[in-house]
């Protein structure tokens, strides 16, 4: 059974491995490519976060109230998806572009733990929303679980505003 010392180990090289990639030394050679990857980062927030809030708002009672959940859902799953594609793809290029400096960043391991928990909340959320009566009124049950989804995913955008500062 491995450790965390053996996992951590194993994590730092894959880490070592990558700063020494075609990809990071490029992205550490250039001038704007890393400027550029974060500007769609943060459109990706932006799209994701936007729709995360609707749907959470929705979920109140404030924003579209005598919908159901699950067409609110449906309709903002383009701005979901297309906002979580250029979060994770921008995240892994900001990521390559120094992974050393990241791997050891407590803000950036704060980060992907709260990502973990919006994903696996966020899976709930969906499922409970499904599963939904024609009724107007979000159960306490889905206000929790997307109030929670919320809650993470918010997390996750200030972990990742700490990265820089720590």
């Amino acid at each position: 059974m491995p450790t965390f010392e053996s996992e951590s180990t194993t994590a730092l090289a894959l880490c070592r491995w990558l700063a020494r990639s075609a990809l990071s030394v490029a992205l550490q050679g250039s001038r704007w490519a890393f400027p550029c990857i974060e500007t769609i980062h943060l459109l990706g927030l932006v799209a994701f976060g936007g729709a995360l809030l609707a749907f959470t708002l929705h979920i109140l009672g404030v924003f579209l109230p005598r919908r159901r959940a699950v067409d609110v859902l449906r309709d903002l799953k383009p701005m979901i998806a297309g906002g979580l594609i250029a979060l994770f793809s921008s995240g892994f290029l900001l990521f390559a572009a120094g992974p050393l400096r990241f791997y050891a960043n407590v803000a950036f391991r704060t980060k992907l733990l709260l990502i973990v928990c919006g994903m696996s909340f966020g899976i709930c959320t969906w499922w409970a929303a499904r599963r939904e009566p024609p009724a107007r009124a979000a159960s306490a049950a889905l206000t929790a679980v997307a109030a929670l989804t919320a809650i993470f995913w918010f997390g996750a955008g200030i972990a990742g505003r700490m990265i820089g500062l720590l």
